[in-house]
């Protein structure tokens, strides 16, 4: 016997948004800052917008959105206006379950998708800071040219940047430049999970009669979190662990969160 069920979910929400005209969260205000981190507010109540949305600090940028770096140092700016990046919370959810029973053995599972959001990974920030992150060790500690970056001309044009080096690609840039911007912490939080997988033996009905007073025994074998495909440009972590101080600002992961674990377990039920 082979059972499967889905079901799928869509959400899209506006804040303020009254049949197209935006309307202030307050008289003071039309942006409301909801989480607070140890650096940061970057998840926001926006007019129009989805909810949450999160705004974070970026580099200053040639129009086409590269990167614009020092001609002498390679080392880039940071932007005095925040980037608008998207909202933490997923509009669109999947769940397949699945059991296959085949004698006594039913092996079960419980999977999920979530997509449409980003996450805001200022974990990142602290282990770029410390150097113990293998996102600050992809240079080999050694001078580097910052990828896809541009120089400005002056005469406001812009050239592909091959030669402006960062010399100190250790403590000088990881820990003193580019961590102090985290656009490049914000990552798509769209993932696929294995959230439960278990292997159950019934035991045998002519067992049971050699076993007094039992009327039914079975034996499992479960895992849960065992497997999760991420984003491709999430080298951080989970997306569904999310520091969250205030009870509204989801949607960024910190050093404050302990990381995510897989669990294993056996269970031995028996029916009198």
């Amino acid at each position: 016997k082979w059972n499967v069920g889905a079901n799928y979910s869509y959400n899209k929400s506006r804040v303020g948004e009254d049949l197209g005209s935006q309307v202030a969260i307050t008289p003071q205000t039309n942006i409301f800052g909801l989480g607070t981190t140890t650096t940061v507010t970057p998840v926001y109540a926006i007019p129009g917008q989805a909810y949450p949305f999160i705004k974070e600090t970026d580099w200053v940028r040639s129009p086409d959105g590269k990167i614009i770096v020092d001609a002498n140092t390679g080392l880039p700016t940071r932007s005095d206006t925040l980037a608008w990046f998207g909202t933490s919370t997923p509009s669109k959810i999947l769940g397949l379950t699945t059991s296959f029973t085949w004698k006594n053995f039913t092996l079960s599972g419980v999977a999920d998708a979530r997509f449409g959001a980003v996450i805001n990974n200022l974990i990142g920030e602290d282990l770029d800071f410390t150097g113990i992150s293998a996102y600050s060790a992809q240079t080999g500690r050694q001078p580097f040219v910052i990828p896809n970056t541009v120089i400005k001309n002056t005469d406001g044009t812009y050239t592909e940047n091959t030669g402006a080096v960062v010399s100190d690609a250790n403590w000088g840039f990881w820990a003193n430049n580019w961590n102090r911007t985290h656009s490049h912490y914000v990552n798509g939080a769209d993932f696929w999970k294995l959230r439960e997988l278990a292997l159950t033996y019934q035991l045998p009905a002519s067992l049971l009669p050699r076993l007094k007073y039992v009327q039914g025994a079975s034996l499992t074998l479960s895992g849960r979190n065992l497997f999760m495909w991420r984003s491709k440009d999430n080298v951080w972590t989970d997306p569904e662990f999310s520091e969250d101080e205030t009870g509204n600002g989801v949607g960024a992961t910190t050093i404050r969160q302990t990381p995510p674990t897989r669990i294993y377990g056996a269970t031995i039920n028996i029916n009198f």
